[in-house]
């Protein structure tokens, strides 16, 4: 058996346990040995700061921040479609961020497992990622990397995850993302808000419905100039969804970001009536209650 390392005086992980890993960071599989709750530990290393200097560690920083804000948030609201922080700790060689662990993988798994994903369960994932963009929204709060591998799935649940790349004010200069969803003021603006993940998100929308990038090219310049000059259009016989669907995914990839339909406004379409009274949605949301009347338990013993 591999050996396990411990995470403070509640946590322990094996390096076996590998779920992912990025340019900065490696996360593993790890266990609460006071609760024996599953966890997902996000490993990072000391000696990047050598590297990458002290931007990395204020991007760290201000990640957790942001986790720290929106769990207090998603608890305010009883929101489940964020990937929750249990803590932050740190040693002498890493920084590790204890997070919820999601046991179906990520939603980019899901679409290359699946032969195709009908227009009804694709409104009922994006209706439960927009909540999570707009409470997002609503507290001046941009994820700024909205792509299938930063969706993770818990029990039939759709989670927002990976908030490397998120910051929170009201207008942003810094342009980064994954170039097949990044929105056009990433390129030819010298701002933007947090209107650039509705983009993202009905890119990603597309990408469920359809199994493929809307945007794609040889270069990243290739897919830039793409995402520029070429308007977004469903008119193809081969994007067979209804017209109410078209006109959402539409509005949200417009490429006037003071035109784009915000989360609030995309969340007040009647075709996510449906998912309102879905029985699955309201399970999540009792499950959700629940959940915070736990932790609410556990705060005060």
């Amino acid at each position: 058996m591999a050996d396990r390392k411990c995470v403070g005086k509640k946590y322990e992980y094996c390096l076996n346990d590998k779920l992912g890993s990025g340019t900065f960071a490696e996360v593993v599989k790890g266990k609460n040995k006071l609760t024996d709750e599953v966890v997902a530990i996000k490993v990072i290393k000391r000696s990047i700061l050598e590297k990458y200097g002290d931007d990395i560690l204020q991007q760290i920083q201000l990640e957790v921040k942001i986790l720290k804000e929106l769990a207090n948030l998603s608890k305010q609201t009883k929101c489940p479609f964020i990937n929750r922080i249990y803590e932050f700790l740190e040693t002498a060689n890493n920084f590790y961020i204890v997070l919820e662990y999601c046991n179906q993988g990520t939603l980019y798994d899901q679409i290359k497992k699946v032969k195709k994903i009908e227009e009804k369960e694709g409104i009922f994932i994006l209706f439960q990622l927009l909540q999570a963009l707009s409470l997002l929204a609503n507290n001046n709060i941009a994820h700024r990397d909205i792509k299938p591998e930063n969706v993770l799935i818990k029990d039939g649940v759709y989670k927002l995850g990976d908030f490397g790349f998120a910051s929170q004010k009201s207008l942003y200069q810094t342009h980064l993302g994954t170039y097949p969803y990044m929105a056009p003021e990433f390129f030819n603006s010298d701002s933007y808000n947090s209107k650039v993940d509705i983009w993202a998100l009905g890119l990603l929308t597309h990408e469920i419905l359809f199994k493929e990038l809307y945007y794609i090219g040889k270069s990243q310049y290739d897919i830039q100039q793409k995402i520029l000059t070429k308007p977004y259009l469903l008119n193809d016989q081969k994007y067979k969804i209804s017209e109410q669907l078209k006109n959402l995914l539409c509005k949200m990839v417009n490429k006037d970001q003071n035109a784009r339909i915000s989360a609030q406004e995309a969340l007040a379409d009647p075709i996510f009536d449906f998912c309102k009274h879905d029985p699955r949605y309201l399970n999540i949301i009792e499950a959700e209650q629940l959940n915070w009347n736990l932790v609410n338990q556990d705060e005060k013993s």
